[in-house]
C-alpha cells in the first residue's frame, strides 16, 4: 500500500455483508451494521465492571461500544444518582500504553465543570479493567436527531453549535484538547441542553504526545487536514470538526463523502461546498462563519471558539422557546428514552474511529 493510505489489522467480518473488520471495529465501513459481538461478551465485560466496583455501583447493562470502550448504565446508591461507566475494551486494556493514557487523560477531563461537558466523577482500575464514572445525561445522541431530522432548523442549529461551542472553549481554556469532535459525542438532554462528551482521546495541549507515531485518532469525516499527520493538533482541531459539525446541521450532509482516504485527501486539498447552494436561508455571512473554521490552515482559523460561538447565538431569536423545542425533540419512544451517554448509530459507510495510517 502506498504512503497516505489507510491501513488496519482486519481478523473479523460483518455478519452482514462480510466486509472485513478490524478488531475494535463496532460497526461496519461498508453496509452500516453493528458488528457481530461474541456470545454473552457483554455479559462478561459487565460482570467483570461489576467486581471491579462491588457494592460502589449497580453496573445494569450496556449503552453503546466504540472503537476503544463500552459505556455501561449504573447506578450509584449512596448518593442515590444514575451514572454512566465507561470501559476500554478487553482487547485494548491490555494495551499498558492504552490504558495508562486512558486513565491519564479521565483525570485530565475529571478538571473540567461546565454546563455543556460532561461530568467525570471518579477513575477505577484494577485487574485488567480500567473504568470512569461519568455524569449520565437523560436524552440522545446528536447523531441520532440528525438520523431522524436531517438538517436541523437555524436556531436549533445555532443553540447546539453555540453551547458546544461553549463546552469546548471550558477545555480550551484549561489546554484541554477533545479530538473527536463529532454530532455522536454531543449528547441533546431532555432539558434541551447539550453537552460534549467523550473526552477519552483527549489530551493536554502542552502534555507529551501520547499517540504512538504513525497512529491517526479520531474520526476520518470530521478530522482535521493537521489530524490526518497525528501532531500538531490544537484547540483549532476542535474548532475544524465542529465546523464540520456545523455544516452537517445546516445542510443535513457531509462537506467531504468516500472512503477513508477519500475523506482524508478532500480535507487537506479540496475546499468545501457551498453552504449558501444546498440552503437558501443560510446567510452569506453565516456560511462565511463555517467556511472559516473549516479552513486548512489552523492559523486561518477563528483565533478561538467564541468568535463562532456568537455567531451561532445570533441564529436564536428566542432562546428560551428553542430550548423547549429542543427538549422535545430529544424525547424518543419509552422504551429507548435511557440509550443515552453515548448509544451511538451506525455510521456512514467508511467511517472509522481510529485506524493505524502511513502518513
Amino acid at each position: 500500500m502506498t504512503s497516505g493510505e489507510t491501513t488496519v489489522e482486519f481478523v473479523r467480518r460483518c455478519r452482514h455483508c462480510g466486509e472485513p473488520l478490524s478488531t475494535t471495529s463496532s460497526f461496519c465501513s461498508k453496509c452500516g451494521a453493528t458488528a457481530e459481538l461474541p456470545a454473552g461478551e457483554s455479559d462478561r465485560l459487565r460482570e467483570r465492571v461489576q467486581e471491579l466496583f462491588g457494592a460502589d455501583l449497580d453496573i445494569e447493562r450496556e449503552l453503546g461500544r466504540g472503537g476503544m470502550g463500552a459505556v455501561f448504565a449504573a447506578f450509584d446508591p449512596a448518593l442515590q444518582r444514575r451514572v454512566a461507566v465507561k470501559v476500554l475494551l478487553p482487547e485494548i486494556a491490555n494495551d499498558r500504553a492504552m490504558a495508562d493514557r486512558f486513565l491519564r487523560e479521565a483525570r485530565t477531563v475529571a478538571s473540567l465543570q461546565h454546563p455543556h461537558v460532561v461530568t467525570v466523577y471518579a477513575v477505577r482500575s484494577g485487574e485488567g479493567v480500567h473504568a470512569i464514572v461519568m455524569q449520565f445525561v437523560d436524552g440522545r445522541s446528536l447523531d441520532a436527531v440528525l438520523a431522524d431530522r436531517g438538517k436541523l432548523p437555524l436556531h436549533l442549529a445555532g443553540i447546539i453549535l453555540a453551547e458546544a461551542a461553549a463546552g469546548l472553549q471550558h477545555a480550551h481554556d484549561r489546554g484541554v484538547i477533545h479530538r473527536d469532535v463529532k454530532p455522536a459525542n454531543v449528547l441533546v438532554d431532555h432539558d434541551g441542553r447539550a453537552t460534549v462528551s467523550d473526552f477519552g482521546i483527549a489530551r493536554r495541549e502542552s502534555g507529551p504526545r501520547t499517540t504512538e507515531t504513525g497512529l491517526v485518532v479520531g474520526t476520518w469525516a470530521y478530522m482535521s487536514p493537521e489530524q490526518r499527520s497525528a501532531d500538531s493538533v490544537t484547540a483549532a482541531t476542535d474548532q475544524y470538526a465542529l465546523g464540520v459539525m456545523a455544516f452537517e446541521l445546516l445542510t443535513g450532509q457531509l462537506p467531504f463523502v468516500g472512503s477513508p482516504s477519500e475523506m482524508l485527501r478532500s480535507h487537506v486539498h479540496e475546499l468545501p461546498p457551498s453552504i449558501r447552494a444546498l440552503r437558501s436561508d443560510v446567510s452569506e455571512s453565516l456560511e462565511a462563519v463555517v467556511h472559516r473554521m473549516l479552513a486548512k490552515a489552523p492559523e486561518q482559523r477563528f483565533p478561538s471558539l467564541r468568535e463562532a460561538e456568537r455567531a451561532f447565538r445570533a441564529l436564536v431569536p428566542d432562546e428560551g422557546e428553542t430550548t423547549l423545542q429542543l427538549a422535545a425533540m430529544s424525547h424518543v419512544a419509552r422504551a429507548n428514552a435511557s440509550q443515552v451517554v453515548k448509544a451511538p448509530r451506525a455510521p456512514r459507510p467508511a467511517e472509522r474511529e481510529i485506524g493505524r495510517a502511513h502518513v
